[in-house]
């Protein structure tokens, strides 16, 4: 007897199934194994720390057996209509309830085990659904009997999870308000605004040709612009720890299965410890996440995107795989979830108007320039071509050099929306009269590559070539920072906690290592603070595995940033040294003429960081020239 005889005398043996009992059995499997799903992804994610989609791991307890459970009643009231339409006299309601058992399976099975073939899973899933039609031949009353009195309970649970912890936040803000201390009186405020992924070396700001950020110019005319500012990093999550602790990146105990732990004080706990308010919004749905530690000490942190049936939909993997080709087909290529600038600005404004009268610190990032580069207002998207840019889907990696420009327009493009969002932003502070007692920092956490060493450099975190690391950084404060400055001085990300307490006058100097950027916008920095190195760090990339045996090797892992030079060090200890001023995109190592500064930097390394984390250079002499 073949398989599928066998499924048809195991089905024809069920009783009849009612319609109320064929829809507690799509809510019965969506609840059960829409929860196996979701607590699975949110133990990946807040336990172990594995990036599994743009959303919180409290999101997905309920989320996903809500789109488990609605997709499964959809498919029994589709079986429910065609068994009428057809007149089948409940025998496509038989059908129903094992296929829907074996939907909620599949889904679980290749949400445990991605790797699995299709086949394969649904092979198990259909060995589950004779299971369960062989079982339900003799027990089906009985289980949906107790069933209809449990479910309830179940979605009533769902609920109060959902709704409760938003409140629970709620309230241990509020808690943590009526807990601050004093704040000085007339405290200035603190604002740092996060552009994602927007390097310097694209923005009009920086002398490029197109005009990417005129806000962002009109705005820096009232405070100092630093021309040689660089991140950390080349990706988020380090560099975003540098910013809130004032470390560099190789100090800071930090990776994509690592949260930021509790070693160093965060720029958040110390102005909380003055009376400050303190709260952040991230665009960075993934690794803004919560779920990373860099929230620690904000009282109040926004990480999660608006509701929306995507949203929804993909935190369940059979839909979510459904509708991702679905999306692709109809030319969307935005990510299912994503956060606009539009939503971060007004989340922030929302919160400053019920903050009260104490003086705040607010993060904000936003993430618009990041892939797919695509702005959610459309009219942005023809800002520098006059046909629809061109879209990267993460999983290709283009090598012709007419499509990374394309990239690259798509990309200026979204920088453009920013910017927009930027000047929206400011007139609404302004409106509320809380600019001109509010230092404001714009910067970005790192930029992007287009092939401009490599199509395999696209994207970022692969590099630490300037046009990744060297991002825009703006300080207005009409109090303490003069208006209309330019400085070339090498500085870092990791300066900005120094620099807020600088700023606030706050008492507590010894607490961030970095250099008060304040000291180079008033032309009163030593010459051995303007000289002083910086560095940049970069883990061992495991993000693309079929590139493995490149990134292991070639990948820079050490970058030394120092007047116009730049030193960097990859896996294989080869050297590189670029002049970044003099040549922007790094296009002549100057390894070979320059023997002084090689042993410079070298020595630098050596003294700098542990032997632990950076390869050790050759020792051969290089050629006097």
């Amino acid at each position: 007897m073949s398989v599928l005889d066998r499924v048809r005398k195991t089905v024809g043996t069920m009783p009849e199934v009612t319609v109320a009992a064929l829809l507690v059995i799509a809510a019965w499997c969506g609840i059960l194994f829409g929860f196996a799903e979701g607590a699975n992804a949110a133990i990946r994610r807040h336990i172990h720390h594995i990036p599994t989609g743009e959303y919180t791991w409290t999101e997905l307890l309920w989320m996903a057996p809500l789109a488990a459970t609605m997709t499964l009643a959809v498919v029994a009231l589709v079986a429910i209509l065609l068994d009428r339409a057809v007149r089948a006299r409940g025998a496509l309601l038989r059908l129903a309830s094992p296929f829907i058992v074996a939907l909620a399976v599949f889904s679980l099975i290749r949400s445990l085990r991605p790797g699995i073939a299709g086949i394969a899973a649904g092979v198990l899933a259909m060995g589950c659904a004779v299971a369960f039609a062989r079982i339900s031949s003799t027990r089906l009353q009985k289980v949906t009997r107790g069933a209809r009195w449990q479910l309830p309970v179940a979605i009533a649970a769902l609920f109060l999870w959902a709704v409760g912890v938003p409140r629970y936040r709620q309230f241990q803000e509020r808690r943590a308000r009526a807990a601050l201390p004093a704040a000085a009186q007339s405290a200035p405020n603190v604002l740092l605004i996060i552009w994602d992924t927007a390097r310097a070396i694209s923005l009009s700001l920086y002398g490029y040709s197109r005009a990417t950020t005129p806000q962002l110019e009109a705005f820096a005319k009232g405070g100092a612009v630093f021309d040689r500012a660089f991140a950390t990093s080349s990706w988020s999550l380090p560099s975003h720890a540098s910013m809130y602790t004032g470390r560099d990146a190789h100090e800071i105990r930090i990776n994509r299965d690592i949260p930021l732990d509790g070693t160093f004080p965060t720029l958040a706990e110390v102005l909380s410890r003055h009376g400050y308010v303190t709260a952040g919004f991230t665009g960075n749905l993934f690794y803004g996440s919560r779920d990373f530690g860099i929230a620690r000490g904000f009282a109040w942190y926004d990480d999660e995107a608006p509701a929306s049936p995507s949203k929804l939909a993909s935190t369940w993997t059979l839909t979510r795989r459904v509708l991702d080709p679905w999306r692709r087909w109809r030319g969307n290529h935005q990510e299912i979830v994503r956060r606009p600038g539009s939503d971060v600005r007004n989340k922030l404004l929302a919160w400053l108007d019920r903050r009260g009268s104490r003086p705040f610190f607010a993060s904000v990032n936003f993430f618009d320039a990041h892939e797919p580069y695509l702005a959610p207002d459309p009219a942005f998207n023809l800002s520098f071509s006059a046909t629809p840019v061109r879209y990267w889907e993460g999983d290709t990696r283009p090598t012709d050099p007419k499509v990374l420009g394309d990239l690259q327009t798509a990309y200026e493009s979204c920088i453009r929306y920013l910017d927009h969002e930027l000047g929206l932003l400011l007139n609404s502070l302004r409106d509320r009269g809380l600019l001109d007692n509010t230092l404001v920092i714009v910067t970005a956490d790192h930029g992007d590559q287009f092939g401009d060493h490599g199509a395999h450099l696209l994207g970022h975190e692969r590099s630490l070539y300037s046009s990744v690391l060297r991002v825009p950084l703006v300080l207005v404060y009409p109090q303490r920072v003069p208006a209309g400055v330019r400085r070339d001085a090498v500085v870092s990300l990791r300066d900005i906690p120094a620099t807020v307490i600088d700023a606030l006058g706050i008492p507590e100097t010894n607490v961030f290592p970095g250099i008060s950027l304040l000291r180079y916008a008033s032309g009163i920095a030593t010459e051995d603070e303007i000289a002083t190195p910086r560095f940049a760090h970069l883990d061992p990339n495991k993000f693309y595995p079929a590139e493995m045996d490149w990134a292991n090797k070639q990948q820079h892992r050490i970058g030394v940033m120092s007047g116009t030079l730049q030193y960097l060090v990859n896996a294989s200890a080869q050297e590189e040294l670029y002049d970044f001023v003099r040549d922007p995109w790094e296009t002549r190592d100057l390894k070979g003429d320059s023997t002084a500064a090689i042993n410079r930097f070298r020595a630098i390394v050596e003294s700098s960081l542990p032997d632990s984390m950076r390869p050790k250079p050759p020792r051969d002499t290089l050629p006097n020239r």
